[in-house]
């Protein structure tokens, strides 16, 4: 599970081909994982993305 969510993030981000599908695997991972996202609005993950603040999954 973990590796399959590391190749699409990290293939999806590096060539760019589509960034929604890396979010996508972010969000089935901690589905799976059974983890919540700290921030469920995009509002505030771009907020937190423009700051220092750092992500966690809990």
């Amino acid at each position: 599970m973990l590796e399959g969510f590391v190749n699409t993030f990290d293939y999806n981000m590096t060539t760019g081909e589509n960034y929604d599908e890396a979010i996508y695997a972010i969000i089935t991972f901690a589905d799976r994982a059974g983890m919540a996202l700290q921030h469920i609005e995009f509002q505030d993950f771009a907020e937190v993305m423009n700051s220092d603040e750092s992500l966690r999954l809990s």
